[in-house]
């Protein structure tokens, strides 16, 4: 691998978290215990996983491509939309600073969604691994 090539690597690795940590000062905060997932008519000594999480539960069906649903999953679905949408952004940005941790992460993105180039290119860029 080239100097040139581990650079590029390291400054990648460096201005993702930079670039994630802006995405997620930007984010609304969220309670950790929300009474409206509570679904109070059902009592609490009866069944309280319903109790708990009953309305939650009606609010979010598990989608027809899942086979599970739950907050966690949810969660990482919406941090793979936001990383998308950040890289996406970043990919298309033609205001970035050469260097910027927008710039590296943009046309690393760029890079791997080039098909065209990735073919062309063949197995040249690992030749010398």
């Amino acid at each position: 691998m080239s100097a040139r090539g581990s650079l590029a690597r390291l400054a990648l690795l460096i201005a993702l978290p930079l670039v994630l940590a802006a995405a997620h000062a930007a984010a609304a905060p969220s309670k950790p215990i929300d009474p409206a997932n509570m679904d109070t008519s059902v009592k609490p000594g009866d069944d309280f996983f319903l109790y708990a999480n009953g309305a939650w539960l009606k609010k979010n069906p598990i989608p027809a491509d899942q086979t599970e649903w739950g907050g966690f999953i949810q969660l990482y679905e919406n941090n793979h939309a936001v990383l998308h949408d950040i890289l996406e952004s970043a990919a298309n940005s033609r205001s970035a600073a050469a260097g910027s941790a927008e710039q590296l992460a943009g046309d690393f993105y760029a890079s791997a969604l080039d098909s065209a180039r990735v073919e062309a290119a063949g197995a040249t860029p690992i030749a010398d691994e």
